[in-house]
């Protein structure tokens, strides 16, 4: 995640990474493993409560600031939707991402 945030009234940009991981339920979730925010030091759990407390988040989007991940659910994603979605494999070391969809009877 990069962007640009107004922080105590002074523009900064900010660079936010993860490292994505499939869970049992074909989700995915985000750990988060370093943060910059301009020249700042904040600990990484007071970043992601900011930015659970000053952005809206989708509700199939959850950010746990302990444990510093984001569970992106996307069997939540999917109930409303004429396709669902599921991850089948991450490999960050050979880069590929595999993900399922599955359009349901009607």
């Amino acid at each position: 995640v990069i962007g640009v945030t107004k922080f105590m009234g002074v523009q900064v940009k900010f660079a936010l990474n993860f490292v994505p991981e499939k869970t049992s339920q074909g989700n995915v979730i985000l750990h988060a493993k370093s943060l910059s925010v301009g020249q700042l030091k904040l600990p990484m759990s007071y970043i992601m409560s900011y930015i659970k407390k000053n952005y809206t988040l989708p509700d199939w989007v959850s950010l746990n600031q302990k444990k510093r991940t984001i569970l992106l659910d996307l069997n939540k994603y999917s109930q409303k939707k004429a396709i669902n979605y599921h991850v089948n494999e991450i490999n960050m070391d050979q880069g590929q991402f595999r993900i399922g969809l599955t359009i349901p009877k009607k």
